[in-house]
């Protein structure tokens, strides 16, 4: 029986024929049936005429055999949808990359060149997955750069969604490493996970978790993981491996995943990390035990205002009614030098500390005389350690190398420029800013989305500067002309109006004329304010139904 090939078996054929092509390209012939896929009882065979032989569990509710060439094979690779010999490629994602009809990405995939296919296909990855990859970065930063980041940019920029992020990947770095080896022992799903992963993802997860940083492949055949969960993996199938999903083959489709330094000694990439930490470990969070772990606090979250004070940040006095009527006073740790505490009686493992709005507090006051223990090489073990003794508890008190410092600030509160010198120095900032390519595919009744936010902000920075401009968040979620609506006037148009306030004329220039037209005064009252009627021609905002609407964002977009 014939099948239709998903998005499961096509990798796997893909998977298999850049290890075939190393080593039997020459031998192969084009005009043969060489390569059977044969699906029976959940394990798919990819078997080809020079004897090489691959098994993989799939899940495949439905038995079946398909004879393929060389140049069909090629052939997929190179389309993937429609091929030739009646096959179809009937999924709807391709590493869970989403296939939209008649759209650009459906057009890139199905324009994927024989040349370079997985770079392509990263290359797309990468262009639907920016958002982890940006996280990825600046995660990287933290852990590898300046422990102190601050991400600013100007309202829907994304810094929230962004923080939080971060978060969930610190959780899931911290879960992950804190309870692996503890669940190993006594969760069977734990267990049956691993007994399931691929042959290469097993021996990532070997290389992410040991503690070597070089292997060979003896060394991955006796780990313990391999050993324990590996099925019948013998040292042929680990080289294989390694060289299939290596930087250095150039037929492989997918992540380079392993590195190898010289011969037969291999290391896990960068990309091999990532690879671990976005997908493998995902896998283990639907399991309880690791899912519901407390960390807590690992990660604090606070948000600074005008008034927040030192006393709530690192330690204060604060008076506790004793029942008789009477005050006693005790002395009460803040939310930074609490997670401190806890950072450093648990060196070996990350923490994270959230500050919202960072710009809004006055940093001399509230951070005092910590600001310098921040510094990198400033904290516990540096090499310029540095401790003071705080003024309350007259603790000495240090800032733990395991902690880090993650600041987010809205530009159209206060410009970078304007920030304290103190902060400025010991902090990196990475700038988030409006991307229009997010709502490229967003067109609600011909108006486009990206173009009406790149003439808005062009506008916004004309008029008042870069740190206004609006962020692409503010249309995300932007599906009907109605829902644009609701957003252009409960969202926007407030936003405006406190840039541009007591300036009508800039913010009628702003928004486009036909939203703020000019305001039509009876006579009668014009005479009765007398000289106190305002010479300058006065506009207010006009709320335009749905096909005026739609004209006025039309005008706008085309920059008129």
């Amino acid at each position: 029986m014939r099948f239709s090939i998903n998005s499961s078996i096509l990798l796997k054929l893909f998977d298999s024929l850049g290890s075939v092509l190393n080593t039997s390209q020459n031998r192969l012939n084009k005009d043969e049936n060489i390569v059977l896929l044969k699906v029976s009882n959940n394990v798919l065979s990819i078997s080809y005429s020079d004897s090489t032989r691959f098994s993989y569990p799939v899940n495949e509710s439905q038995d079946g055999e398909l004879w393929l060439n060389i140049s069909q094979v090629k052939n997929i690779r190179k389309n993937l949808l429609n091929m030739s010999g009646g096959l179809t490629f009937n999924s709807k994602s391709i590493e869970s990359c989403e296939i939209k009809s008649n759209d650009k990405k459906y057009k890139f995939i199905t324009n994927i060149s024989d040349g370079n296919p997985r770079k392509e296909l990263i290359e797309y990855d990468n262009l639907v997955a920016n958002e982890d990859l940006f996280v990825t970065s600046i995660i990287n930063r933290l852990e590898n750069g300046s422990k102190n980041l601050i991400l600013y940019g100007s309202p829907g920029v994304g810094k929230t969604y962004t923080v939080r992020k971060i978060a969930s990947r610190f959780i899931r770095k911290i879960i992950f490493g804190r309870n692996f080896e503890l669940n190993l022992s006594d969760h069977k799903d734990l267990r049956d996970i691993l007994c399931n992963l691929e042959s290469q993802n097993l021996i990532a997860l070997e290389m992410y978790l040991n503690k070597k940083r070089i292997f060979k492949v003896s060394d991955l055949l006796a780990s313990s993981l391999i050993t324990k969960y590996g099925n019948q993996i013998d040292i042929n199938e680990i080289s294989n491996r390694l060289n299939v999903y290596s930087r250095s083959n150039p037929h492989t489709l997918f992540t380079n995943l392993f590195n190898e330094k010289r011969t037969d000694y291999w290391t896990l990439t960068n990309s091999g990390k990532e690879y671990v930490e976005n997908q493998l470990i995902k896998q283990f969070a639907g399991i309880k035990t690791l899912a519901n772990f407390d960390i807590s606090h690992n990660i604090k979250f606070v948000t600074f205002h005008q008034s927040f004070a030192y006393e709530e940040f690192v330690e204060g006095i604060k008076p506790i009614p004793d029942g008789s009527g009477g005050m006693s006073y005790t002395i009460k740790d803040g939310v930074f030098k609490e997670i401190c505490t806890q950072a450093k009686n648990d060196s070996k493992n990350k923490y994270l500390i959230i500050i919202d709005e960072i710009n809004r507090a006055n940093i001399a006051k509230v951070f005092g005389e910590l600001i310098t223990l921040i510094e990198d090489d400033k904290r516990i073990g540096a090499r310029n350690e540095l401790k003071v003794t705080l003024p309350y508890s007259q603790e000495e008190f240090g800032v733990p190398k395991n902690l880090y410092i993650l600041g987010t600030m809205n530009t159209s509160d206060r410009s970078i420029a304007l920030l304290d010198i103190a902060l400025r120095r010991r902090f990196t900032f990475i700038e988030l800013k409006p991307d229009p390519e997010l709502l490229k595919e967003k067109i609600i009744d011909g108006i486009k989305l990206d173009q009406l936010l790149i003439q808005l902000n062009q506008r916004i920075t004309l008029l008042i500067g870069r740190d206004y401009q609006i962020g692409h968040s503010y249309f995300m979620n932007v599906d009907t002309l109605e829902s644009l609506r609701f957003t252009w006037y409960h969202r926007i148009i407030p936003l405006m109006q406190e840039y541009f306030y007591h300036n009508s004329e800039m913010l009628r220039v702003a928004i486009g004329e036909q939203f703020m037209p000019k305001m039509t005064v009876d006579p009668t009252l014009q005479k009765a304010l007398g000289n106190f009627f305002p010479s300058e021609p006065q506009y207010e905002i006009k709320e335009l139904e749905s096909n005026e609407f739609r004209n006025a964002l039309l005008k706008l977009t085309n920059g008129s």
